[in-house]
């Protein structure tokens, strides 16, 4: 239930009178047509959501936002959370639809070991927004960024081949560009901006969008020093 006197402090002069409640997202959108407003029911997972203006109200919390306000509130962060966990596993299933070939740079005094043992899982972070990667191999689609920010020695991983073996590993972009992605979504779903905005670049931290971070030791045999 959303209190009425909030709705009406953010559409009109606000009212010293007591006046009932709004219960329920239909009671709320015929209250803000009354008021000349062209209020929206957007569904975003489960839930539904009234917009209007720059606001925003959940029906199920009693109050009422800014649209960019909202998208960084505690009460948007389980549907964040869902959002991520859906744009990992599309990029993921997407990857392996037509897998490119990735890179992988190293210094010098690493190649002999990776060509006998293959590329192992480490944990490595860069800044505080990859605190959450575990143990990964990171990866680029371009080797010229392989090299100049990690190499000089470059691997080719053949994406390709590891598909026609069977063996596809959980493959994910680095969080902070998924964050960027989950956020430009839902921005463009309830009107807060129209052009794609990128987020990830404030925090980048060295991070880029055309990293891919693989869950998995890769085999030496899908991999060639170039």
């Amino acid at each position: 239930m959303i209190k009425l006197k909030e709705i009406m402090n953010e559409v009109s002069e606000p009212f010293e009178d007591e006046i009932d409640d709004l219960e329920g997202k239909d009671a709320i959108v015929q209250f803000l047509i009354a008021q000349g407003k062209e209020p929206q029911v957007i569904q975003l997972g489960k839930d539904e959501y009234v917009i209007y203006d720059d606001k925003i109200i959940d029906p199920s919390f009693p109050q009422v936002q800014a649209k960019e306000e909202w998208l960084y509130d505690h009460s948007a962060r389980r549907l964040r959370e869902t959002l991520k966990d859906m744009i990992e596993e599309r990029f993921n299933k997407n990857f392996w639809e037509r897998p490119e070939v990735l890179y992988h740079g190293t210094p010098i005094e690493n190649v002999e070991t990776i060509d006998r043992e293959g590329l192992k899982m480490q944990h490595k972070s860069r800044g505080l927004s990859n605190r959450s990667i575990t143990r990964a191999v990171f990866t680029t689609q371009s080797p010229e960024y392989a090299e100049y920010h990690y190499g000089p020695a470059v691997f080719e991983i053949n994406t390709p081949q590891m598909k026609a073996d069977g063996f596809m590993p959980q493959v994910v972009k680095e969080p902070n560009h998924t964050e960027s992605d989950v956020l430009n979504f839902l921005a463009q779903k309830i009107g807060a901006w129209e052009e794609e905005r990128d987020l990830a670049q404030a925090n980048s931290e060295g991070t880029t969008d055309d990293t891919v971070i693989i869950y998995a030791d890769i085999p030496p045999k899908y991999l060639k020093l170039l």
